[in-house]
């Protein structure tokens, strides 16, 4: 991004941050022990 203001590399970088923290957040809520249980019963039973 040579020439580009330092405004759109500080909002490109944190748009970046924000994805890969809304991830993680993501990916620790459904790998959560309950989830995981609560989801497994409801697909074994349909």
């Amino acid at each position: 991004m040579n020439g580009a203001g330092v405004w759109v590399r500080i909002l490109l970088e944190d748009w970046t941050l924000v994805a890969v923290g809304g991830a993680f957040v993501v990916n620790g809520i459904v790998n959560a022990p309950g989830v995981r249980r609560y989801y497994r019963r409801r697909l074994s039973s349909s």
